[in-house]
């Protein structure tokens, strides 16, 4: 936006503006008045453009719009929470928005109902896969607490496993595909890969999880060598 200017001299009587010290007093006056006029604008932008709000600011519209907000978060993640603060509480009770904030702070997310792995009714699991530490799980359960619906409970956390495969590139292989390749069954069929479940809500959990390493000889492809 651009800078508001304003002649202060043009606002009073001519007989100020033609005595020295009246004119010397009008041009005092716009200097001191310029930075509140540059703060006004600013403060437009701020409450206006989310694309150009501080950090701080954003922390405070968060408050202001009372919505699941994570202070040590990303700026860019932030943003986009703030952004879209109206439009998301209309989701609320729904495990879709618990797999969006989730998704932001983590690599992987899975969200179950009971259904989907034969558990009680109305209770659901959540498994996430990335890094790993008390701060991150005290997120994780309020966001569950704050966004999940009345009626729906927590069955239970878990922290999932990585796999990292090394690939040869000196050799070619051929894709074979599978049939059963959704995000909650290729490679987690009979039960989910999980490093760690936390099977009631007190449990607290310190230690870091960054996932296994390991070398897989040739499997599920086609050497054409």
């Amino acid at each position: 936006m651009k800078p508001i200017v304003v002649n202060y001299a043009q606002l009073v009587p001519r007989f100020i503006r033609k005595d020295k010290t009246g004119h010397a007093l009008c041009e005092a006056i716009n200097v001191a008045i310029q930075p509140f006029l540059t703060a006004m604008v600013n403060a437009d932008a701020w409450i206006s453009d989310h694309e150009a709000m501080p950090e701080w600011a954003l922390d405070e519209k968060a408050w202001e719009n009372a919505i699941l907000y994570d202070y040590s978060a990303a700026i860019e993640t932030k943003r986009q929470w703030v952004k879209e603060a109206v439009p998301t509480r209309r989701l609320y009770g729904t495990a879709y928005i618990i797999y969006r904030y989730l998704q932001s702070v983590f690599d992987i997310v899975e969200i179950e109902e009971w259904w989907q792995y034969g558990g009680n009714p109305y209770l659901f699991r959540v498994t996430v896969s990335g890094e790993w530490n008390a701060a991150r799980e005290a997120w994780v359960r309020t966001v569950i607490g704050t966004a999940k619906n009345v009626r729906s409970e927590l069955d239970t956390l878990g922290l999932g496993s990585i796999a990292r495969i090394r690939i040869d590139a000196s050799r070619a292989y051929w894709l074979v595909v599978y049939p059963m390749t959704g995000e909650l069954e290729a490679g987690t069929y009979p039960d989910t890969n999980m490093a760690l479940e936390l099977q009631k809500p007190a449990i607290q959990f310190t230690a870091e999880g960054a996932g296994y390493e390991t070398d897989v000889p040739m499997c599920g492809t086609i050497n054409v060598d």
